[in-house]
């Protein structure tokens, strides 16, 4: 999967010849994204984006949705997190034509994460009952976005979730995402 995904990050990066001008102040974009939860099996992770362009950056809102099996109680098990967070990110590259944009940033997150969904029973053969909790996370993050039309394009994304006094989720939740980036206005 990660090859498939710098694959089409490379790919995007080559193909792109749109030449309207982006990322100015007033317009809103907004993406629906896709990938792999880099620190656990199996694990996957989709979300939806809104961004808010400012002279130098955007105001970003998104709602992430991860799932993988990870450790709960030395097993393992199911673990959901749905997560709502916002921020700034800071513009560091754009290309002449704007086709090209790379920004860094940092948001806050809080959320709800469900460990072991269903009392489902574990490979050990314990049932674990569900758990439940709030989490909050800071999540810094690295995106760059790649425009092939004048206002469709490619995103990709890193983010780093560090989760604040959480049971159910890892101290760090890397995750790596591609998606379609829609610009509104």
């Amino acid at each position: 999967m990660k090859k498939k995904i710098i694959t089409a990050m490379l790919f995007l990066l080559l193909a792109s010849g749109a030449s309207a001008q982006r990322g100015n102040k007033g317009q809103h974009a907004a993406s629906l994204t896709y990938g792999i939860n880099a620190n656990a099996d199996n694990g996957w992770t989709m979300g939806l984006n809104y961004y808010n362009y400012r002279k130098t950056g955007t105001m970003d809102v998104s709602f992430l949705y991860n799932s993988y099996k990870g450790e709960y109680r030395n097993n393992r098990a199911d673990i959901r997190n749905y997560l709502l967070s916002g921020g700034y990110s800071q513009k560091l590259l754009q290309n002449y034509t704007r086709t090209l944009i790379m920004y860094a940033g940092a948001n806050a997150a809080i959320g709800y994460t469900q460990g072991n969904n269903g009392n489902s029973q574990l490979t050990s053969g314990i049932t674990l009952k569900k758990t439940e909790e709030i989490s909050y996370a800071l999540v810094p993050t690295f995106r760059m976005d790649i425009y092939v039309s004048k206002n469709f394009g490619f995103t990709a994304q890193i983010q780093d979730m560090i989760f604040v006094h959480s049971d159910l989720m890892q101290p760090h939740n890397t995750t790596i995402t591609i998606g379609l980036k829609y610009l509104i206005k």
